[in-house]
Order: structure tokens, then sequence, then C-alpha cells
């Protein structure tokens, strides 16, 4: 080996060394950084989980645009919401703006645009002069560096074709509960900004409000805001209403325009609203999403989708604008006030098919956020027959049949079209759960069968879509069962009859059990597991079931079983007697603005059956 002066080898050394911590520096830099969890190296085309994702919203919207297929009826502002909002993921250069044309193409904003330097007036002056055809002048986005402070670099382009605002919008001010001093504050703080008119509300006192341009609708304490506000809309002439019921200031930081811009911009919204802060200065915008479903309602704060600044809305809980068309087409329920007047009417305007967003820019200075307790969760539970309310200011909420006013009867009618009401269900449960009992008591087998079986294997429990249960015994048992099991029933409440041969009912408050004999079919397992029954856990509480569940449904319901139908009461399999396409449809629900109906529901798969509060 070549041996180096001593000299030579310290430069070879430092050298090596360099030379690997450039080694590392180049793995570094070329390799990417280094994470702590593994990820891909590599990456092709696009994501299976956004494509799920997308094809799922799509498909939501698709179910429900086909349950008016063929018929009139209305067109949902939320169906192209959405449509155009997954067209705009899968290609970004389309503009929901323009229904589709490219960005390039685009026309104008109407709401608001960022200023071009060419349209600076020669003087220097930013805002040029123009005569749009609209409500209100529009306005520009002038650049973050117009004002470093950041409170006007959007600013109104004059015009002189706009309308005036006292044509345009009327106020109403709901005051239940306000001092009258805060009545005509808040009423002069308004005018301070806005020539308009307004509608003042008060309840409980005739002492004299004095404000110019105000109109005084004296109400008793006991007559409720709902029945109020609608008797003043005779009087409105305005297309827009300004409807406030929890102010304590007004300012410049309140642009009722900016609202009616929106409004008039984006002609599928009929409410539009703004954030709020409370007394101790806490700041909310507002915005809450609206899931009711099975049964189900949920608030979410926050938003999917938003449009000129604004967040698109299901519910929103700060003062507002609205269509005047709209609270005329969807008025107040007169029986109702308060935060649980607004929360019913909102579901009524989505089911109307109408949009609500709420601009976060625009601020309202309030005394609070809306509160609702429990019994005012426990009246909406009652409208729109709910059992689960996740409420956007609270925890989960859960209430009886009795206390939601549900009744479980007709059972049989209403499953051709809706779910059954998860507190029925779980008395279904509880009645075979008392047969189950009987079993244990008396030592003898049952399993599941027909459409209880099907349940167990599709949706973990009974379909939502049943009114009975199914169960088969062992022959070897049926003189027990007629006897002793019959008596067992008879002790829990139930009344039990032999109908033909081997077939026999227990009727219980709610239910009918039936129960049929077969010869043990454990036999079809190896013989070491014979003596272990195969179990499955239904509605939360181990069952008996056969031998292989999945197969034996499969060879009785045949191809496609796992996809749903109604009860085969409703339903010609063949689909040729009642419009039913069979397998894998829904007949069309007679009251299509109803949570529960089954044509709002996927014809496969189990996730969405499920609720939210899983009982063990």
């Amino acid at each position: 080996m070549l041996s180096l002066p001593s000299k030579f080898r310290w430069r070879a050394g430092v050298v090596l060394v360099l030379g690997s911590i450039f080694l590392m520096l180049s793995i570094t830099f070329f390799s990417g950084p280094s994470y702590p969890f593994n990820v891909p190296q590599h990456y092709e085309g696009s994501s299976a989980i956004g494509r799920r994702q997308l094809a799922r919203r799509l498909l939501q919207v698709q179910r429900q645009i086909d349950s008016l297929a063929g018929m009139q009826g209305k067109v949902d502002a939320a169906w192209s919401r959405e449509l155009l909002a997954v067209a705009e993921e899968i290609d970004p250069r389309v503009s929901s703006e323009d229904g589709g044309l490219p960005v390039q193409d685009k026309k104008q904003q109407r709401n608001s645009r960022e200023i071009a330097a060419s349209d600076k007036a020669e003087n220097g002056s930013q805002l040029p002069s123009v005569s749009p055809e609209v409500v209100v002048c529009p306005e520009v986005y002038l650049g973050r560096e117009a004002d470093t402070m950041y409170q006007s670099n959007f600013r109104t382009i004059e015009c002189i074709n706009a309308l005036a605002f006292k044509d345009l919008v009327t106020v109403i001010l709901s005051t239940k509960g306000w001092e009258v001093e805060r009545v005509k504050f808040v009423a002069r703080q308004i005018l301070k900004y806005y020539d308009v008119n307004i509608y003042i509300l008060v309840f409980g006192t005739n002492e004299r409000i004095d404000v110019d341009n105000t109109n005084i609708k004296y109400f008793s304490s006991g007559v409720l805001e709902s029945k109020a506000i609608n008797s003043v809309l005779s009087y409105i002439n305005t297309p827009y209403i300004f409807l406030a019921s929890t102010l304590t200031h007004f300012s410049e930081q309140s642009p009722l325009d900016r609202l009616i811009r929106v409004l008039d911009d984006l002609h599928h919204v009929g409410v539009a609203t703004g954030a709020y802060r409370d007394l101790e200065g806490l700041w909310h915008h507002g915005c809450l999403q609206v899931t009711m479903e099975n049964y189900q309602l949920s608030y979410e704060r926050g938003y999917e989708h938003s449009k000129d600044e604004c967040m698109y809305c299901d519910d929103a809980l700060g003062p507002m604008i609205l269509k005047t068309e709209l609270l005329a087409k969807v008025p107040m329920k007169e029986t109702l006030e308060g935060s649980v007047m607004y929360r019913d009417w909102f579901l009524n305007v989505r089911l109307a098919g109408s949009l609500v967003v709420a601009c976060p820019d625009v601020m309202f200075f309030v005394d609070t956020e809306p509160v609702m307790v429990q019994k005012d969760w426990l009246r909406v539970a009652q409208i729109w027959s709910l059992q689960y309310i996740h409420p956007y200011d609270g925890e989960e909420l859960e209430f009886s049949c009795e206390q939601a006013e549900i009744k479980c009867t007709n059972l049989l009618k209403s499953v051709a079209l809706f779910l059954v009401p998860p507190c029925c269900k779980e008395k279904l449960r509880y009645e075979l759960g008392l047969f189950q009992d009987c079993a244990e008591e008396l030592g003898l087998y049952y399993e599941l069968q027909a459409g209880s079986l099907l349940g167990a294997i599709k949706t973990d429990g009974l379909l939502p879509w049943d009114f009975d249960t199914d169960t088969i015994t062992d022959c070897k048992d049926q003189s027990i069962w007629l006897s002793d099991g019959m008596k067992c029933m008879k002790r829990k409440g139930c009344y039990s009859k032999l109908i033909a041969g081997n077939y026999w009912t227990s009727t219980c408050e709610q239910s009918i059990i039936d129960i049929t004999c077969r010869h043990n079919t454990t036999i079809y397992l190896p013989k070491e597991y014979r003596q272990i029954p195969t179990q499955i856990m239904f509605d939360g509480r181990k069952t008996w079931v056969k031998a292989n569940p999945g197969r034996v449904a499969r060879n009785m319901y045949g191809h496609e079983y796992l996809k749903h139908i109604a009860h085969w009461r409703h339903v010609s399999l063949t689909g040729m007697d009642d419009g039913s396409g069979g397998v894998g449809s829904w007949k069309t629900c007679k009251e299509p603005g109803f949570h529960a109906c089954l044509d709002h529901f996927p014809v496969d798969g189990n996730l969405k059956f499920k609720w939210k509060k899983q009982k063990n």
C-alpha cells in the first residue's frame, strides 16, 4: 500500500470528512426533508381519498335530484352551490361566478374587484366614477398598500343609478327585554348612518319612544316576537329587511350596503348576516352548518364554501338582512320567539331552497350570543320530530319518544317511506330481548332469521325500516316453547298465539315477534364447534344466528342482497306493481322535506343509518 507523508495524510482526512459532510447535506437537500414518519416517495395521479370524497358529494346531490326526477319540484340552491364547488376542485380554472367559464373569460365581478392601474384617474384618484345598474354602488379593492391599517382597502365607487337606501331596506327592531333608552340609542345610531324607515316592536310598555323616522308598534308582554314580526310585514314595501333583536350599538363597522351588495350579487342567497361581538368583546363569525337526518339535528360552527368574501351557512346567529319576499314565503312560526324562533326559521329557509351567507368583515354589536337551553332545544325537537340534537353551544341532547312527541304506532304503514325513529327501534329491540330472556331462562336455543338476520348483517341490528322481528327455534323444543315459553312471554306482557303448524307469534306492546322452528342448524359447523353457536352483536346485545349468517342471507335473498329495499309488505320484488325498482331503490317520499324519508338515504351501505349516539 502506498504510504503518504503525514501532512498529506492529515489533508486527506480533512477532505474525507468534508466530503462526508457534503454527501450528507446533498442527501438532505436533494432527497427532501426528514419526517418523523413514513411518507410516500412517489406520487402520481389524483388522490383516491380525494376522488372518493368528490364522488360522495356528487352522489349526495344526485340522490336528492333523483328523488324529484320526472316530477315538478323545487331546485334547491344548495345543489347548485355544491356542484359548482366540486367542479372548481376538479378544475381550479372554473369560476362559480360565470357558470363554468375559464377565469380569463370572466366578466367583471359585480360585487367587488381589484382595481387595475388603468382604472386610476389621471389626477391620482383611485376611485373611478362609474354608473352601474345596481341597487347599491359597487366597490373595488385598492390593494393592501392603500390603507396600512387595513380599514378601508375596499372602497365604494360613486355611482348615479343606485337606489335610495330608504327604498331598499326597512329596519325591524324586535326589542323584547330592552330598556327604553337602549331602544332609542340603537334606533338613532342606525339613522345616523342610513336614511331608512324603522319599525320598533315594543312589548309590555306604552312609554313614548320619540325617534324620527320610526314606527312604534306596541304589543302586550304576552305577544310572541314571531307574531309581532309577521304582523308588520304587510307595511313593508322595500325588497330587503334588516331584522335585529340583540343589537346594543350600531356604527360604521356594520355596513348594511355591503350585505345588500352581496344579496344582489348572489341571487340564490336570501339572507346575509355579519359577525358580532358581545358586551365582553368576544367575536364570532356566527356561521353554522346544519345536518338534519335520521331523527338527528347537528350544528357545527364553520363553513365549507365561500363567495364574495362571505361564508355560506345553513344558519347564522347575528343580526341579518333578508329578502322581504323570503319572509313572506317563510314567515316566523307564531308559536315561537327568541332563539328557538330563529333556529326553526332557518331550518324552513333551507327547505325552501334559499341559502344564507355570513360576511365576517361586517361586525354588529350585540348583548350576547343567542343562548339555547335544553327546554328550547326540546321545543325544536318536538316541532321537527328529533331525538338527538348536537347544539352549537353545548353537549349532545337526547329526548325520549314521549318528550319529542313521537308515537310508535302504525309502524307498518310508516316504514314504506320513512326510517323508524330511534326510540321506536329501541322498543322493538327491547321486546325481542324479552324473547331472548325467556330462551335463556328456559335453556332453549333460538336464532334470528329472515329480515332480522338481514338487519344483523347489514346494519348491526334491526333494519331501520322494519317493524317486527323474526326468530327460529329448534323443533325438538317446540312443545316446551308452546307451553312454558308462551307462559314466560305472558309474564313479560306479551300475548302469544299458535298460528299454524310450527309457526306462532308473540305480540308485545310495540311489536310482533314471529317464531317458527327448524332443526338444529349448528350441524353446518365443524363438529369441533357445534357446541359454540355463532353469535352476532345485534343492537348492542349478543344474539344467536345461523352457523354462517352471511351465506344464509346471500342464498336467501340472492343477487346484491347487501343493497337495500323497503319492507317486503310494501315492495314487489319484481318492481312491476308499485313503481319500485326492486333491490337498490326506495319509493318516492310523499313528504320530501322530512329528514327521515327513505329516499334521502343511500340504497347501499350502513354508515348513514348509524346514530351518532350509539348505545351499548
